[in-house]
């Protein structure tokens, strides 16, 4: 399970967010925009993101891979049951939006 990551730090003072969240999530407005620090992870490391897991190892997979709701085996590693919990599945959840990719290129 991911413990931790790298988050972005260029948004503008005021609106840092200092809540220790990290979820894959890009945008936190209705329609998908950045209107607050993003708890997204960032793609500070050449397109890559550092993690820190659960059980104590650090990875540096691709950012969009990280956050790409189609990846079932990303979309496990940030759950505590290692479960994807797919759309349409027992105990699923919904997709989280990945349109806004572009903004975190940023």
């Amino acid at each position: 399970m991911i413990s931790l990551g790298d988050v972005r730090s260029d948004t503008p003072p005021g609106s840092i967010n200092f809540n220790a969240n990290l979820d894959p999530v890009i945008g936190d407005g209705a329609d998908n925009t950045l209107t607050t620090h993003d708890q997204c992870p960032s793609n500070r490391h050449n397109y890559r993101v550092d993690l820190l897991f659960a059980d104590g190892h650090v990875d540096s997979p691709r950012r969009n891979d990280v956050i790409n709701p189609a990846d079932a085996t990303w979309r496990a590693r940030w759950n505590n049951d290692n479960d994807p919990h797919l759309p349409g599945t027992p105990n699923g959840q919904a997709d989280w939006p990945m349109s806004n990719v572009n903004a975190l290129e940023q």
